[in-house]
């Protein structure tokens, strides 16, 4: 009896009809200073990979502390240094101000694509380059393109922005420059060209790891399809007389109200 049983279990798990579902790494979310639970999802990840020179770099730094990804890391541990960029005189004055105590450098500098702009150039001014523990890039717009432009600098760990509005498993990013973004299908495919591996996705924040680190998160759910977030998505839907109607997540429960019928259960 207990053969059959050991057999019936082998085959359910090979087919895939019985397994242990694997937690993705939003479940370890909080926030200090993030947004969408970056603060808990870094600090898990630097717990399976460890960590090297733990030098965080991040842009826009706003103030340097508001929605900041970085922030949690280096106001609570002095070993970590923070980079922070942000091009905005009045925002780069406060951020000046709330990293004075911490081991931050603070650089007033438009972050592009080529010459005096690229990050790489940028951050060579205070001599950082090539490895680092982290990069987080919020620009509201270009983050594709200053992500596809990054050549020597190597960050283990990338926080990258992406357009929630725009379904995950389209390939969609706007010219340089824009205030578009980009899907994160377009931020995945990117990210694998360059040798990382998607771990984890926040309600607007793609999260990535050197392929070299990936086999450290064998544990957790990683799948693209699994992961993604789509309550911010809008649709546009019609009826048979050519009405049509945007909808969001706040009108999907009764998407006919506009028509005059209601929905029926």
């Amino acid at each position: 009896m207990l053969s059959w049983i050991r057999y019936w279990l082998f085959a359910l798990i090979s087919f895939g009809f019985l397994y242990a579902a694997r937690p993705p790494l939003s479940d370890f979310k909080f926030n200090v200073y993030s947004q969408w639970g970056e603060d808990g999802i870094v600090t898990k990840i630097f717990d399976i990979i460890g960590t090297t020179n733990r030098i965080a770099v991040e842009f826009g730094g706003y103030d340097g502390l508001t929605l900041s990804n970085t922030a949690n890391l280096w106001t609570k541990d002095p070993t970590w240094t923070g980079v922070l960029i942000e091009p905005n005189s009045d925002f780069f004055r406060a951020l000046e101000k709330n990293i004075a105590p911490y081991p931050c450098i603070g650089i007033e500098a438009a972050v592009g694509i080529e010459g005096q702009e690229h990050l790489e150039s940028i951050l060579g001014r205070v001599g950082v380059g090539g490895a680092i523990d982290l990069l987080s890039i919020d620009v509201d717009g270009t983050d594709y393109h200053i992500f596809k432009s990054l050549d020597t600098l190597r960050p283990r760990v990338i926080i990258c922005e992406y357009n929630p509005s725009m379904p995950a498993h389209l390939d969609i990013y706007g010219p340089y420059p824009n205030r578009v973004g980009c899907s994160v299908g377009a931020l995945n495919r990117l990210a694998q060209d360059k040798g990382y591996s998607l771990v984890a996705i926040t309600d607007t924040n793609c999260i990535f790891v050197t392929s070299e680190e990936f086999p450290k998160f064998d544990a957790f759910e990683t799948d693209l399809k699994k992961i993604s977030i789509d309550r911010w998505f809008s649709y546009v839907i019609c009826d048979y007389e050519g009405k049509y109607k945007v909808l969001g997540a706040s009108n999907y429960a009764n998407p006919w109200s506009w028509t005059g019928v209601e929905s029926r259960e």
